[in-house]
């Protein structure tokens, strides 16, 4: 998956970068990050390729801005994404390897205050998800079976996150009770 095509799928209604930033923290944070200046690096390649178009319009809020739309390439281009299959092995676990090279640590009960401080950054990430979903459900009170077909697949990433990120607390607990147990014998 790269931030090109999420940025395609994103563009099927016209929008400015900072619209398009707040998306990602609101619906894309538990499966894909991007910096602003990543996703204007993109943007700008994007529109060099001729995959979007932009204008610049004003704005009530400050300064005029830049607004990017898909082009009908652009269009073609996210079909044959999507068209594609699944994409696997582009997922990076900087912590997961982390916790490999743990027993290598020299201070003592590293690994502890480790799993101790993963297991509430998984647990605060949970609860950024459990509130989105909440917020979800009072606005439609219909999901996820009586919505369109865009909000049923966007309810369907953040079903998955919740998941993942509730088997990953469970994991972070199970770990940290076996670590603690071999310190104890």
């Amino acid at each position: 998956m790269s931030l090109d095509h999420i940025l395609l799928g994103i563009l099927c209604e016209p929008s400015a970068g900072y619209d398009i930033k707040r998306q990602f923290q609101e619906v894309f944070n538990h499966f894909w990050s991007a910096d602003l200046a990543q996703i204007y690096r993109s943007l700008q390649r994007l529109e060099k390729q001729g995959l979007l178009e932009s204008r610049v319009e004003p704005s009530d809020r400050g300064p005029p801005r830049k607004v990017y739309r898909r082009t009908p390439a652009g269009a073609r281009k996210l079909q044959e994404w999507l068209a594609g299959g699944p994409v696997f092995g582009t997922e990076k676990v900087t912590w997961l390897a982390q916790v490999f090279f743990l027993a290598q640590a020299k201070e003592r009960d590293l690994d502890e205050r480790f799993f101790i401080a993963l297991r509430e950054e998984l647990q605060a990430r949970l609860a950024a998800l459990e509130a989105i979903e909440a917020e979800w459900g009072k606005q439609r009170a219909d999901l996820p079976d009586g919505v369109d077909d865009n909000d049923f697949h966007a309810w369907l990433t953040l079903d998955m996150g919740l998941r993942k990120t509730r088997a990953l607390v469970e994991w972070a607990d199970k770990s940290l009770e076996r670590l603690r147990k071999r310190k104890e014998s």
